[in-house]
């Protein structure tokens, strides 16, 4: 995906109007690599400094979120994650805590993440964080702890969440 028009039409106008500001969000999430959420930065950052519990905030937030985690850089997953969480947290940000830590190999705390993400809030940019991204989380989270210990519950959550998956 080449996002360039993004960047190239924020540069020209100094801004993206609300509804491109949202594509972009949303692109971004969907095809965008590391590269590209660090090209994003120079549009979301100032966003998130201006207001950053506004709609637009917000969605600054879960971009931001996205490119700290790519970077593994707790700090800023910190300092967006935890603004987003002062008022009603959102499922892109739930998410990205998810596959922080999921990354880390602290699965019991991913599935904390990944459980709110699917069943506990809404999405604002990307319905697949409160959907099926998720609980495939929740299948490798579960697959990973049965690896390392017999547990009846872990194969039953793991069957639970993949015939969710699969509806």
């Amino acid at each position: 995906r080449d996002f360039r028009i993004f960047l190239k039409s924020h540069d020209r106008m100094g801004y993206l109007s609300d509804k491109v500001y949202m594509m972009y969000a949303k692109e971004l999430f969907k095809m965008g690599d590391l590269k590209d959420f660090k090209d994003s930065k120079k549009i979301f950052l100032p966003v998130w400094l201006e207001n950053p519990m506004s709609d637009r905030g917000k969605e600054a937030a879960c971009v931001l979120t996205r490119l700290a985690r790519l970077e593994n850089n707790p700090s800023d997953i910190l300092k967006y994650a935890l603004r987003d969480m002062m008022e009603t947290p959102c499922s892109e940000i739930c998410y990205e805590l998810g596959a922080f830590y999921r990354d880390k190999g602290d699965y019991n705390e991913a599935i904390v993440w990944f459980l709110n993400a699917r069943y506990e809030t809404s999405s604002i940019i990307d319905i697949c964080t409160s959907g099926n991204l998720p609980l495939g989380g929740l299948v490798h989270c579960y697959k990973e702890l049965a690896a390392k210990e017999q547990n009846p519950a872990y194969d039953e959550a793991i069957a639970t969440y993949k015939e969710e998956l699969a509806n």
